[in-house]
């Protein structure tokens, strides 16, 4: 039973994630 935080969090990595690809780039 994982908790909502988990996905939370995972959704924001991959949100930073994406906007730092570009940003970076």
């Amino acid at each position: 039973m994982e908790p909502p935080h988990k996905l939370r969090w995972d959704k924001f990595l991959i949100l930073a994630t994406a906007l730092m690809s570009p940003a970076f780039t």
